[in-house]
């Protein structure tokens, strides 16, 4: 209870990545509706990381503040909110086999296919553009 109404609160700090990180754990236990909606329209979703934490990866994990752990909490949070559909687009549906079988036989994908699949889908949002 106390954790729960301090991640409410607006807490002001010389720690900004611990504000971050109190922030993530906040999203961590929220509803379903607020993660949505923080995801997007607020610092957590609605900008790049490298925006949100402005060090570099190595500093960041140098810091001591499990930032990457509270956003992975997230993340799995997220993906029970929204679970995955298994329906794949037929546009797309011959480059992630292509991808696949590059994968499989541990060879490059070629530059071809990546360049034909993103000219292909530029009018909507594939999975090579999200």
């Amino acid at each position: 209870e106390p954790l729960l109404a301090l991640g409410t609160s607006r807490p002001s700090a010389d720690c900004y990545l611990g504000v971050v990180c109190l922030g993530w754990l906040s999203l961590a236990f929220s509803t379903a509706e607020r993660r949505e909606v923080a995801m997007a329209s607020s610092l957590f979703g609605g900008v790049h990381f490298q925006e949100q934490i402005p060090l570099t990866y190595w500093d960041t994990i140098q810091s001591g503040w499990p930032v990457f752990a509270f956003m992975d909490l997230v993340a799995n949070s997220v993906r029970l909110d929204f679970p995955a559909t298994d329906s794949v687009d037929p546009s797309e549906e011959w480059f992630l086999r292509a991808a696949a079988d590059a994968l499989v036989q541990q060879r490059a994908l070629p530059n071809e296919a990546s360049l034909r699949y993103l000219a292909e889908t530029a009018s909507v949002c594939s999975r090579g553009r999200a």
